[in-house]
């Protein structure tokens, strides 16, 4: 197989980030320099393949980044080896691909309808099988287990229609999740959609419409923590949305197409969102009955006319992979659209981009496949990664026929977007989105103590953001109690309090005007200790602490020495969380609780014994 990448030199970039700063944006890629992104490149023998089989049925399995600048992306194994779900990651911009926590990835195979959720330091992941299942993946920016899974297997709704496979995926600011998928059929397909509370709970699923046979369903965050499933019917081909509340109930439906869809069960897309000028954007891409892509937006509520992204038909529901799909997706920077798809012609993957409000540009092809239908892209997934400027760079996934379960030819690739628009920050919702980067944060929190965090608040051309009025919830991860606050940024010098629990914490800040949330931090527990000490016999003291939270550890005494600090005893204090050490002579002590999973270490302030003693803290 042999076939050409249409990617300059420096659009290719390994995805390094190198700072001491831990990002998130409130659905925006992470920033970097100018400097930076012209400067990072990588050897022209792109594209770069990712070991596994690309998941059947086309929804939505991106490449995603975390703030370390490593690259994820979730495939299956090979039919021999069951076609269970893997994750992979990528440490050098995606020219190498290695797969992460291996014992342990989901034992149940024939992965299908598969669709990935970055949220802050984990991935979500939802398929469907002979069942809808979950799975909670930790990158490498998480506090206490990076590159690990939290769950592999849950089972989110035990029937599943077999012939239509999907799965859709929207957080909430609760941390609550909303999973659609295709419901067991009842005269005709159906598309259900289940809440799943912070405890792992799920509600009773809710079949999005009950009249009629549907498919595709798709999840989609607007502002202010709003959900909208958009789904197909299959009796006349038509695209319609309905609002989602937190209680499951369902709007209306309204119609988003005008001319009708191609009869595929999937001819749309993913669907994305953003604030412009305080309006709430939605934006969805499908084939129409030529075969021809359109999109649609969805302006607070209202659809508007649909718009030709190509003259030319899009590759519909290839006959080796047969994904029963339009192979197109979208991706959004700020308020500018990206779409990609593969070409009915030749296969090839093509994009463009379209401002808010504008029309789509020209055609640009990415990947030319060379000739034959053995190259067509059969599947191609675009995010994001970065923004800098007028600029991003947009990491993309693409799988090349005509093997399906048997062989590894998913590839990856990255351009340059330019031409996005410069941001005048302003009172509403930030066009561009609000980027939220916590400074040098500390590992973990002391509980009932309150610790100052140092935020950088900016909008979306990366420049610091001044009043801008954000919420901060603070969550005790196993209890669920919580606090919530309010602040208004001060740009590069916002500033917030916030105390810790007894367990660990996980801190989320929330842009106020979009609901959108911009940084996701989890802490571990760090204790605090207090001492003292008395003397109980000429030149014999003892020393006494009390653990906060109190619990029953293993604590050391150290004694100052000339060359540092030497551990003298070892002991396990009590459940309430007081230990004491007899018999010390004269110097200089302190106490310390070594690190466990959920807590870093901690030590006492110094304690002098033999001199007027005043008590440690």
């Amino acid at each position: 197989m042999s076939f050409r990448v249409l990617l300059s030199t420096s659009a290719l970039v390994p995805a390094l980030l190198v700072a001491s700063a831990v990002t998130w944006a409130a659905e925006a890629p992470s920033r970097t320099s100018d400097e930076q992104l012209a400067n990072r490149t990588v050897a022209a023998a792109a594209p770069y393949e990712i070991p596994g089989v690309e998941i059947e049925s086309h929804d939505h399995v991106p490449p995603m980044i975390d703030g370390r600048g490593n690259l994820y992306r979730v495939t299956e194994d090979i039919k021999p080896n069951g076609n269970e779900p893997q994750v992979m990651k990528s440490t050098d911009g995606g020219v190498t691909w290695v797969e992460q926590d291996p014992l342990h990835r989901p034992p149940i195979g024939d992965t299908e309808g598969g669709w990935a959720l970055q949220d802050g330091p984990t991935i979500w992941f939802a398929w469907q099988s002979s069942d809808i299942r979950l799975m909670r993946f930790n990158t490498s920016d998480h506090p206490t287990a990076p590159d690990t899974y939290q769950f592999q297997n849950e089972v989110v709704s035990p029937t599943a229609d077999g012939r239509r496979q999907y799965a859709s995926l929207a957080e909430n600011a609760d941390g609550s999740l909303w999973v659609a998928y295709g419901a067991p059929p009842s005269g005709g397909p159906r598309s259900g959609v289940v809440r799943r509370d912070p405890q792992g709970t799920y509600s009773s699923p809710v079949v999005v419409d009950p009249a009629v046979a549907t498919t595709a369903p798709r999840l989609v965050k607007g502002t202010g923590d709003r959900t909208y499933v958009f789904y197909k019917t299959e009796a006349d081909d038509r695209i319609y949305v309905r609002a989602l509340s937190a209680t499951g109930a369902l709007s209306p439906p309204t119609r988003v197409d005008s001319g009708g869809t191609n009869t595929i069960p999937t001819p749309l897309t993913n669907v994305v969102s953003y604030a412009a000028g305080g309006d709430e954007v939605l934006v969805v891409l499908f084939a129409g009955p030529d075969g021809i892509l359109r999109s649609v937006d969805v302006r607070n509520g209202v659809p508007g006319p649909e718009q030709v992204v190509s003259s030319t038909p899009v590759t519909i529901d290839p006959g080796a992979t047969t994904n029963n799909a339009a192979v197109a997706h979208l991706a959004v920077v700020g308020t500018t659209v990206i779409a990609m798809w593969s070409d009915a012609a030749n296969g090839d993957v093509y994009s463009d981009q379209r401002l808010d409000g504008g029309q789509w540009g020209a055609d640009t092809r990415r990947v030319d496949t060379g000739t034959g239908t053995a190259s067509d892209v059969q599947y191609v997934y675009p995010n994001v990664l970065r923004q800098s400027g007028d600029r991003a760079e947009v990491g993309f996934t693409y799988d090349v026929g005509p093997t399906v379960d048997d062989d590894s030819n998913i590839f990856y690739g990255q351009f340059t977007a330019t031409g996005l628009p410069v941001v005048v920050p302003g009172p509403g919702p930030v066009p561009g989105g609000v980027t939220i980067t916590a400074v040098d944060p500390p590992r973990g929190l002391v509980p009932h103590r309150r610790t100052w965090l140092r935020l950088h608040v900016r909008d979306g051309a990366g420049r610091p953001l001044v009043g801008r009025v954000l919420g901060v919830v603070v969550r005790d991860t196993v209890t669920r109690a919580h606090r919530s606050q309010e602040l208004t940024s001060a740009g590069d010098r916002t500033r917030v309090r916030v105390r810790g629990y007894r367990h660990p914490t996980r801190v989320t800040v929330i842009d106020a005007a979009t609901g959108a949330r911009g940084l996701v931090l989890d802490f571990l527990v760090k204790p605090r200790v207090t001492i003292a000490g008395d003397r109980t016999a000429p030149g014999r003291f003892t020393v006494r602490g009390q653990i906060h939270p109190e619990v029953a550890t293993r604590v050391a005494l150290q004694r100052r020495a000339d060359g540092g600090w030497v551990r003298v005893e070892r002991s396990t204090s009590s459940k309430q969380g007081r230990v004491a050490f007899a018999g010390e002579r004269p110097g200089t002590y302190r106490v310390r609780i070594p690190a466990a999973d959920d807590r870093v270490a901690a030590h006492s302030r110094r304690l002098r014994l033999g001199h007027a003693n005043r008590p440690g803290a």
